[in-house]
């Protein structure tokens, strides 16, 4: 026990020895560091030295900086340790792989069976070169007919409701009009005159009375009566009580303007209609292709309500100038509209044949559509076979497809089997 407790008494002295050394070469140190310090501030600097000797003493020997300071040194540690966490988490779980796409496969062993896949080159040719316009169909306004107010009176009824077929002389409306009744009463008084005057010999009374019963005659047609109704009052001699105002084609109503109750003045609109035996087709060409578009071009319409169906015309109208709110030149074609499919304000496709041009043709059997997207499988050498994206022309017909952009004259593509080489890859690039 002597022996151990001489140790760490000769310890501890040689501790204290060795602080007091290390403090004394500190302050050595210090001194060396302020010698350029005025005399006045150098003696004063032994009283408050310690605190460039250890300047955490003072707070370490306050409990309130003590747990502090722990707190700050715990948090960086905590916040250390969960960003090291995450980051490996991160690296671990998401870490990026690089993509491969594949639109290319190889035949199998033996290659595809002849009887399922075939191929063929394609060719340029000379074609039509079609140009595809956007736009929507119309009344065609040479078949438009207002009718207007021929008397002053009052709509008592509408026969024939906006948007119903109407056929011509099929009456639409009905006025009552003072002055029509009046006209009805003198054409029967002027029949009642010729009818008296033909029995006097006198060929002038006569002649002023059937110029007479004829003036009435033709004010009642000019009013709207035709010669059925006119025959009718002349036989029965009494006057209707409603002018019956007809459609003056074979056609729709479109519009009424008046409803029944109101008051009608000469010359006033009261309907609308229009014949759908035509329609109009209003495109818009865009301006890098207005030189291209004439008078008395081939056009045809096709519309999403009607896949399959073409509608033939010819351009007959192309505007002087641009529109200045769409920087696009308008076109129109009068369009034969049997059977009333083509609804006007419908938005179609136009596609004016505007000359020849040599393109690549396909077999329409080698293309592969999928939404907006257009493909064909080139065939390669060593018994590859490649997707291929490709640009068609907006016509076609039955048998083969006109390729804008994609092939080349001389490519090698699968006209048959198409589809099952293309769900090959497909499978590939899932």
């Amino acid at each position: 026990m002597n022996f151990l407790n001489n140790a760490k008494a000769k310890l501890a002295q040689l501790v204290t020895q060795l602080r007091g050394l290390l403090q004394s070469e500190r302050i050595h140190h210090i001194n060396q560091k302020i010698a350029f310090y005025p005399e006045k501030l150098r003696a004063k600097m032994p009283v408050w030295s310690h605190r460039f000797i250890d300047p955490i003493k003072p707070y370490m020997e306050n409990p309130k900086y003590v747990w502090r300071i722990s707190g700050a040194v715990i948090l960086l540690l905590l916040t250390f340790i969960t960003y090291r966490s995450v980051h490996d988490s991160n690296q671990h779980h998401f870490k990026e792989v690089p993509v491969v796409e594949y639109d290319e496969i190889e035949a199998p062993q033996g290659g595809f069976n002849p009887e399922y896949v075939r191929s063929v080159k394609v060719h340029a040719e000379q074609v039509d070169d079609h140009l595809l316009v956007p736009g929507r169909l119309a009344y065609d306004q040479d078949e438009i007919r207002k009718i207007a107010a021929r008397v002053s009176g009052r709509v008592e009824r509408l026969f024939i409701h906006e948007g119903y077929p109407a056929k011509r002389g099929q009456p639409i409306l009905s006025v009552y009009s003072p002055e029509f009744l009046t006209a009805e009463r003198e054409y029967l008084l002027a029949n009642s005159s010729f009818g008296i005057v033909s029995s006097i010999k006198d060929s002038g009374l006569m002649t002023d009375a059937r110029d007479l019963a004829e003036a009435a005659r033709n004010k009642l047609m000019l009013l709207g009566m035709d010669e059925e109704e006119i025959a009718r009052l002349k036989k029965t001699g009494t006057p209707l009580p409603l002018l019956l105002v007809k459609s003056p084609i074979d056609g729709m109503v479109i519009d009424h303007t008046l409803s029944p109750g109101s008051f009608v003045n000469i010359g006033q609109d009261m309907s609308t209609v229009v014949s759908l035996e035509t329609v109009w087709f209003k495109g818009n060409v865009y301006e890098q292709d207005i030189t291209r578009v004439k008078v008395g071009q081939p056009l045809v319409i096709k519309s999403d309500a009607y896949p399959g169906m073409e509608f033939p015309g010819e351009v007959d109208f192309v505007a002087p100038g641009l529109d200045p709110a769409t920087h696009t030149l308008l076109v129109r074609a009068t369009m034969q509209n049997k059977n009333a499919l083509l609804k006007p304000d419908v938005y179609v496709n136009g596609v004016i044949t505007i000359g020849t041009q040599n393109r690549v043709v396909i077999p329409k059997e080698a293309l592969i559509k999928e939404g907006n997207n257009a493909y064909v499988i080139q065939v390669l050498p060593g018994n590859h076979y490649k997707l291929r994206n490709v640009s068609i022309a907006p016509m076609s017909n039955e048998e083969t497809v006109s390729i804008l952009r994609g092939l080349n004259d001389g490519d090698e593509i699968v006209s048959l089997g198409s589809v099952l080489v293309y769900d090959s890859i497909k499978r590939k690039i899932r």
